[in-house]
């Protein structure tokens, strides 16, 4: 009975380590940059619908920047981690959807914009799910132009709230105008491009696998 006793006090203090170890992984710098753009989401959404356009823009520049630090700080103290790597992307999905979406409600996008962008990201993330139940082999990490179209994305949120202050306090011009289109267009076309790729990439490796 006193062995029966040993080994189980040994178990709970093996299961204790290794849960502490797993939080310890979890619970670091990087990780809570990461979680505060999660955080802010609801905050940018509401700062945008109601127009506040210089509290808006700040909160997008402190999202972008801690996007930035998160990934700096984690090689720094190696605390990269799988959960890290996880959910960044995902941050970042939650907080600018937050900002599309308000964008659009605040009558700044137009619908079919957004759409584009949303239908994208729910087609790829189906698509995932799809691979990891059917259990396909079908490569999953990102691409080059994926990669490029989120940090166009991130770039493109914050200007539009930074362009729609500058409006706001009288300093717009048909310079700024022009360009602000022609950046929402490119990102678009990126955006439609990125999910031809992925779209070719999962047709066929599909093909290949039957």
């Amino acid at each position: 009975m006193r062995l029966f006793y040993e080994k189980l006090l040994t178990k709970k203090q093996f299961n204790k380590e290794l849960m502490f170890n797993i939080f310890a992984k979890c619970v670091n710098l990087a990780n809570a940059m990461t979680l505060s753009r999660v955080i802010a989401a609801p905050f940018v959404y509401y700062l945008i619908v109601g127009h506040a356009w210089k509290s808006a823009f700040i909160l997008c520049f402190l999202g972008g920047l801690t996007d930035f630090l998160d990934g700096f700080f984690a090689r720094l103290f190696k605390h990269e981690s799988l959960f890290g790597q996880r959910f960044d992307p995902l941050a970042d999905k939650i907080f600018m959807t937050a900002i599309y979406v308000a964008l659009s409600v605040a009558s700044v996008l137009p619908l079919w914009t957004i759409a584009i962008i949303l239908v994208r990201d729910l087609l790829i993330m189906l698509g995932a799910i799809y691979v990891l139940v059917s259990k396909k082999k079908v490569p999953l990490h990102p691409l080059f132009l994926s990669k490029l179209n989120t940090v166009i994305q991130i770039v493109l949120s914050g200007w539009l709230v930074c362009f729609q202050y500058i409006q706001d306090i009288g300093l717009s011009s048909n310079l700024l105008e022009i360009f602000t289109r022609f950046f929402l267009y490119g990102t678009l076309l990126i955006t439609i491009l990125s999910g031809l790729q992925y779209g070719k990439r999962f047709i066929t490796a599909l093909t290949q696998s039957t």
